[in-house]
């Protein structure tokens, strides 16, 4: 990983570990919205997207995307650790930076790395501010955890949030929302794993950059 991505992710887990993994609210109103000249429009795989126009976002002619942050549900921590009969199968804090460290890394190779695109001299740029909130694993599978074999059919859910902003003057031309959980058509159930847990998460992460890709202007 590089230095930007092991700044993230111990951003992330201090953070996490500062509020008890309470989520803080990252949510707009519409009024606010509204009130920063935006417009809700229809956009396949996202519960909610605004935007001034609807070609705004195409006007642009690169992206870049801003590092994740990643905020887990406020119930999730204590719900599994309530759910474990073993004291060694439950969680701590600390344990959570391979969570973190995984979905950083997935993120920015199924999300950023698929729709970035490389500013030129001249050109306007488009900043998008990706926050993933209300995080669940089903089952962390980490070193530290009893090892023992559960199975699921998803490996969790997660919220995207995503601010779009003109990378030049700041100003905010587009909000997204979208909660989603990740693939649930395994039959039989999928025995969850670390490996299990990144590949499904990174294919919600690619899912959402498809879905996103054709607000946006082509690459050049």
């Amino acid at each position: 990983m590089n230095s930007l991505g092991r700044c993230l992710k111990l951003f992330a887990l201090s953070w996490f570990m500062a509020s008890a993994g309470l989520a803080e609210s990252t949510e707009v109103s519409e009024a606010e919205l509204r009130a920063a000249g935006l417009m809700p429009i229809a956009v396949k795989g996202f519960d909610s997207f605004w935007v001034e126009t609807e070609t705004t976002l195409r006007a642009f002619d690169t992206v870049q995307v801003a590092p994740i942050t990643v905020r887990f549900s406020e119930s999730w921590l204590r719900r599994y650790n309530r759910d474990q009969r073993s004291l060694a199968d439950r969680l701590k804090n600390a344990d959570l930076a391979p969570i973190v460290d995984d979905l950083v890394e997935e993120f920015d190779r199924g999300f950023a790395g698929e729709l970035a695109r490389v500013p030129d001299s001249g050109q306007r740029g488009l900043r998008i501010q990706p926050e993933l909130i209300e995080v669940v694993i089903r089952y962390p599978d980490l070193p530290s955890a009893g090892r023992k074999e559960v199975l699921v059919q998803s490996a969790g859910e997660a919220t995207l949030i995503l601010r779009f902003t003109n990378a030049e003057t700041g100003q905010l031309v587009g909000w997204a929302r979208d909660r989603q959980q990740t693939s649930a058509d395994y039959r039989p159930f999928r025995r969850a794993t670390r490996a299990f847990n990144r590949f499904e998460f990174g294919r919600l992460f690619g899912s959402w950059a498809r879905q996103l890709e054709p607000q946006l202007a082509a690459p050049q």
